[in-house]
């Protein structure tokens, strides 16, 4: 029952895409809290982009699916802890949320899987001060950050990632506002993307934006993957 319930969500969220655009994109599947077999579940699906935010429960997933990183792509979403860096190798091949010179230091140190370890920088684009990320203001931090990962041979950067503003309350997907606040983040992001391309000289073709209750504006705003549990999994 699980399983087809996901088959007919992930149907339903296709045919969503389709109707906004004719673009590649990626879906990120949001496996955190959910038992280890969602793995096996995503490979027949062909959700092959799985993510998870919390490292111990990614190692005890990957113990118990040997096979995962052979079938899956696995991004690591959240915020990671600099001592926790060295659980990284053999266990996720992306991580889409760095925004930290000591992360990053301990990454140079750490990192011994064969390939370079692809990097999204997370920037806060709401001004949310409990929200996790480099602030969009400070650029000059961003681009610091970014040069770090491209001269390192243990990282390639691929793109940014945000997170749209958090609903409370009326302020929801109903309410105009909350919408307004929603697209201006995401513009803001696509918008730093091309402007980090434009002063670094590189390729960012990864924006990773919106989630299940946001991705239609992020989709709408040029995102290229997007990052969803709840529609796909239920809640939790």
């Amino acid at each position: 029952m699980f399983e087809e319930s996901i088959r007919k969500n992930l149907e339903q969220l296709r045919y969503d895409i389709h109707q906004i655009t004719d673009r590649d994109l990626r879906i990120i599947a949001v496996t955190k809290t959910y038992p280890p077999e969602v793995f096996e579940i995503c490979v027949r699906l062909g959700l092959n982009h799985i993510g998870e935010n919390r490292i111990q429960e990614l190692m005890d997933k990957n113990k118990l699916y040997p096979d995962a990183q052979k079938k899956l792509c696995i991004h690591f979403i959240g915020a990671l802890q600099s001592n926790k860096v060295k659980y990284l190798s053999g266990n996720a091949d992306t991580l889409d949320a760095l925004s930290s010179v000591e992360v990053m230091e301990k990454i140079n140190q750490r990192w011994d899987a064969p390939r370079p370890l692809q990097i999204l920088l997370q920037i806060n684009c709401t001004d949310e001060s409990q929200k996790s990320g480099l602030n969009y203001n400070e650029k000059e931090s961003i681009i610091a950050l970014a040069r770090s990962c491209i001269v390192s041979d243990k990282t390639k950067l691929e793109g940014l990632m945000t997170m749209g503003p958090t609903p409370a309350g009326n302020y929801n997907e109903q309410n105009p506002q909350y919408a307004s606040d929603t697209r201006r983040a995401f513009q803001r992001l696509k918008n730093l993307g091309m402007e980090l391309e434009n002063d670094l000289s590189i390729s960012l073709p990864r924006i990773s934006m919106g989630m299940s209750h946001d991705y239609k504006m992020a989709i709408e705003c040029g995102a290229t993957e997007i990052r969803i549990g709840s529609l796909l999994f239920g809640d939790r």
